[in-house]
């Protein structure tokens, strides 16, 4: 079974030659930023979310005591 490390690895591989192939075209570098910034919404959608960061960034506007 492969470790984390060499997962992430491959991961990253993956992500450069898609940058690569990406780059070379201008409308497929513009869909391939749509993508991420699409997956980055969803990220701190989840976050704001699931993972109570609503309560959080209240809390700090807020001023509330620690």
């Amino acid at each position: 079974m492969p470790s984390i490390g060499v997962a992430f690895f491959v991961c990253m591989v993956a992500l450069a030659r898609l940058v690569a192939f990406a780059i070379d075209d201008h409308d497929r570098w513009m869909r391939f930023l749509v993508l991420v910034l699409l997956l980055l919404a969803v990220a701190v959608g989840w976050w704001l979310l699931g993972d109570g960061g609503v309560q959080i960034v209240l809390h700090d506007v807020r001023g509330g005591s620690g």
